[in-house]
């Protein structure tokens, strides 16, 4: 049976709603971790709810109440190489032994030398492999799990269209294997791995920005993803429907994304999956728009992004614009069948795309954009960037 991995905001209600809406248990974790710690993740801290240790605590009780297990995000490529002082290691004790006295399973890092901390310290952890971590071949997939011993691998979004290789790495592990649902980034994306560099800063309670910073590298993702049809093809999703390719090949779980959102949308997407079938807008199922009451938000504003001895805040104030309405349609009727072509190995999917249109033509009858919001797009865009570049973004005069 295909598995099913959930990222939690912190919000009791959604397990309830999760136990309701899945008694068969397809869910059999649910990840997260705090909006910052000594580690850093994978989402930086203004982005997810803040919650006390004592809260998240208690959460995790409910949560393992439901049969299901609880895994943990420490998941940064980046610790600014504090993981090699005494001061690092108490904090990585200290972390490790809070997280055992309040019932994690598992626990998920992109760092090898963590992962064999943990395999060696703490044994009793479920040691998952971060997407942060790259493994897109064999040889990496081995790497992990018989020099680290890792249990379960959430493999690149690179191949998740490239049948042939996931076939080559079934056959050569025993170890779970998971793949993200609905991460739409941009294909072969160039900035990966600084992007993940990044958010792993904008969550470590001692970096000296505390959580602020501008996400360079989601601006460009987006851009492009919001105004060229064919990358929203390209990009690294499942649809619910084609779940079933995967399961055949010997895919065990599937990581649904994301715990930056609200209870509501999350239980949207989970119950798509969970059925095999969804009609209507594919876009409602990879993106979201920050819906907090006028009154949360400024306040968080206030917290993360006013520092006006770090960038103009008057101009920073254009990023938020640029992405506060989404007006594209993918018509997931009109990407039935689309998977066959990759499942079949016709794509050279991590070679290059030149010479070939089947992205583009399947973008041209399922995806619609707005053509006075891509004008909008692209001139906001412009201007953030003009402005990062030549330097206007952090001055005054």
């Amino acid at each position: 049976m295909l598995k099913f991995s959930v990222g939690t905001n912190w919000d009791d209600r959604l397990i309830a709603e999760i136990e309701a809406l899945d008694p068969q248990h397809s869910v059999t974790e649910i990840y997260g971790k705090l909006a910052s710690d000594f580690f850093g993740g994978g989402r930086p801290t203004y982005a997810v709810n803040v919650i006390s240790k004592k809260k998240a605590g208690e959460h995790i009780k409910l949560v393992k109440k439901t049969g299901r297990e609880f895994n943990y995000l420490l998941n940064a490529p980046c610790l600014n190489n504090r993981e090699f002082t005494r001061t690092g290691q108490k904090q990585i004790k200290k972390i490790l032994s809070w997280l055992d006295s309040i019932g994690v399973d598992g626990i998920t890092v992109a760092n090898p030398y963590l992962g064999h901390l943990i395999k060696k310290n703490y044994p009793r952890f479920n040691l998952t492999i971060s997407v942060f971590s790259g493994v897109n071949s064999v040889s990496w997939t081995k790497f992990w799990v018989e020099e680290i011993g890792a249990d379960k691998i959430n493999l690149s979004h690179t191949i998740i269209r490239d049948f042939p290789l996931l076939r080559r790495i079934r056959g050569a592990t025993d170890c779970e294997l998971q793949l993200a649902a609905n991460e739409a980034c941009i294909h072969n994306c160039p900035f990966g791995f600084y992007h993940a560099t990044f958010i792993s800063h904008a969550s470590q309670s001692h970096h000296p920005l505390k959580g602020f910073g501008v996400d360079w590298s989601l601006i460009n993702c987006r851009y492009k993803l919001f105004t060229q049809p064919e990358e929203l093809i390209k990009a690294h999703w499942v649809r619910p429907e084609d779940l079933g390719y995967y399961e055949n090949i010997g895919i065990d779980t599937f990581k649904i994304l994301d715990r930056v959102q609200d209870t509501q949308n999350i239980i949207f997407i989970l119950k798509a999956y969970l059925e095999r079938k969804f009609d209507g807008n594919l876009i409602d199922l990879f993106f979201y728009i920050d819906k907090l009451p006028k009154k949360k938000a400024f306040f968080r504003g206030l917290k993360f992004f006013l520092h006006p001895l770090h960038i103009n805040i008057f101009k920073f104030r254009k990023i938020k614009q640029l992405f506060s309405d989404i007006k594209i349609y993918a018509d997931n009727r009109k990407l039935d069948g689309f998977l066959e072509y990759f499942f079949a190995g016709k794509c050279k999917y991590n070679d290059s795309c030149d010479g070939c249109d089947y992205c583009r033509s399947v973008a041209e009858r399922a995806i619609h954009i707005d053509d006075a919001y891509k004008e909008k797009i692209e001139k906001t865009f412009k201007e953030i960037m003009e402005s990062l570049n030549n330097g206007d973004m952090f001055r005054y005069f």
